[in-house]
């Protein structure tokens, strides 16, 4: 695999001609708008692997500092636990086979599972005997509570 360096993705474009998906990694934009967030944020972050799961992308966000990682489904909480020994997995699909509930929990250790519906929080109490599980309900968000997260009205 390439891993040429370029100015811009123009001049990527004229030298590469590719033909199929191309990352383009800004590294130091990444880097800064993680630290930017958690600097202002008050709560704890979790970063949406399924946005961009490139390993790359995750190792930038961690060394950024985000150490909590939303994730959705085993192939996304096995790429986290393998990449980071020390990060946090949240498993935040919100209807789980009760077999990826039971390998998330025995194989990758993973004890915070989103719930929105008893049913759900019945699988999980079936599949892990609850011990060590923490659920977390899906939350709204208030204006006022939100304000760093709210674009800015345009005109």
């Amino acid at each position: 695999m390439r891993r040429d360096r370029f100015d811009d993705v123009d001049a990527m474009i004229r030298a590469l001609r590719p033909s199929y998906p191309v990352y383009c990694i800004h590294p130091g934009v990444l880097q800064e708008t993680a630290r930017r967030l958690l600097d202002r944020f008050p709560g704890r972050v979790l970063y949406a692997v399924k946005c961009n799961p490139h390993p790359k992308v995750l190792q930038i966000l961690y060394e950024a500092r985000i150490r909590h990682f939303d994730t959705a489904s085993l192939p996304e909480i096995a790429q986290v636990r393998e990449q980071f020994r020390d990060a946090g997995a949240y498993f935040m699909h919100p209807v789980k086979a009760r077999a990826a509930i039971r390998t998330a929990y025995e194989v990758y250790g993973i004890r915070h599972f989103v719930v929105d519906h008893p049913a759900e929080l019945r699988k999980i109490i079936d599949e892990t005997g609850g011990e060590g599980v923490r659920r977390a309900p899906p939350t709204t968000c208030r204006r006022s509570s939100a304000s760093c997260l709210r674009k800015p009205p345009t005109s």
